[in-house]
C-alpha cells in the first residue's frame, strides 16, 4: 500500500511540474463533488479541474493523413515484405571514441536501408528507393524493424524494436440513469476505467490485462464479452451503482 501511494504521489507531482491543473481530493471531497461515486477503499484521488479531456486518436490520425495529402504526400496501400541495405565497413565517430571503443567502432557494419519492396493489393511489387526511411507502422513497427535487421544485426542493431501488437477491449455501454455530464474520466485503482461518450447516456469502459497470462490472442479479432462480465463490469458497478444494470452497445 505504501509503494502504491508513493507512485501515485510521484506521478501527481510530475503532472503539477508539467503544468497540469490537478489537485488531490480526499474521499470526502470526492464524494461531495461526485455524490454518485462510491469512495470505499479510496484515500486520495487526483482530479483535473482545468483543460481536462481526451481526444479521438483515429480522428487525429485521419486529420494528419488528410493534411499530408494536401501538402503533396502520396500514399500507397500495400505491405512491406523486404528491405534492401547498403553495407559499408567504416569507422564511426572517430574523434569521440576512446581506445577501448575504437576497435568496436572500426569493426561495426553500418547497414543503411536503401530500398523497400511493397506488395500491392493487386499482387504487384512496388520497389522504391530513399535516402532514409521512417518506421511508422503502429503495432507492426517491431516486425518492420526486424526486416531491417534490428534484433539480429551487429552493434546497435542487436537490440530489437520493442513494439508488438497487443489486443485491448473497450466497451460502449448504455446507462440511462448514469452520471451524465457530471462524469469525468474515472480510473479505479485496479486500472479499470470509464468515461462519458457523447450526449446520449453512453459510456466507454475497459481495462488492460494485469499479467501476460491475461493477454488476449491477437489472431482473434472477436470481442471478449466474458472479460467485460468478469473483469470490467464488477468494478465499475461497485464504483458507481448506476452501472449495475448496464448493457453493452453493438
Amino acid at each position: 500500500m505504501q509503494n502504491h501511494f508513493f507512485f501515485f504521489l510521484t506521478f501527481f507531482l510530475c503532472f503539477r511540474e508539467c503544468g497540469a491543473k490537478v489537485e488531490l481530493l480526499t474521499a470526502k471531497q470526492l464524494k461531495r463533488k461526485f455524490p454518485w461515486l462510491n469512495t470505499d477503499g479510496i484515500a486520495l484521488g487526483s482530479y483535473g479541474y482545468e483543460n481536462e479531456g481526451w481526444f479521438d486518436p483515429w480522428a487525429l490520425l485521419t486529420g494528419l493523413k488528410m493534411k499530408a495529402k494536401d501538402l503533396g504526400v502520396h500514399f500507397i496501400e500495400g505491405e512491406v515484405h523486404n528491405l534492401a541495405h547498403y553495407v559499408n565497413d567504416y569507422k564511426l565517430f572517430e574523434d569521440t571514441v576512446d581506445d577501448e571503443q575504437e576497435d568496436e567502432y572500426t569493426r561495426m557494419q553500418h547497414n543503411r536501408i536503401c530500398e523497400a519492396h511493397v506488395h500491392l493489393p493487386n499482387g504487384d511489387v512496388f520497389p522504391f528507393e530513399s535516402g532514409f526511411f521512417v518506421i511508422a507502422a503502429g503495432a507492426e513497427s517491431g516486425h518492420i524493424a526486424n526486416l531491417g535487421g534490428f534484433g539480429a544485426g551487429t552493434s546497435y542493431k542487436t537490440v530489437p524494436l520493442p513494439v508488438e501488437p497487443r489486443k485491448r477491449f473497450v466497451y460502449n455501454v448504455h446507462c440511462p440513469n448514469g452520471p451524465g455530464l457530471d462524469c469525468p474520466l474515472v480510473v479505479d485503482p485496479t486500472g479499470t476505467y470509464f468515461r462519458r461518450e457523447g450526449w446520449g447516456n453512453h459510456y466507454l469502459c475497459g481495462r488492460s490485462p494485469t499479467s501476460e497470462e491475461e493477454e488476449p490472442d491477437i489472431t482473434n479479432n472477436d470481442v471478449d464479452y466474458d472479460f467485460f462480465d468478469e473483469k470490467v463490469w464488477p468494478v465499475i458497478a461497485n464504483r458507481a451503482k448506476c452501472f449495475e444494470n448496464i448493457k453493452v452497445g453493438f
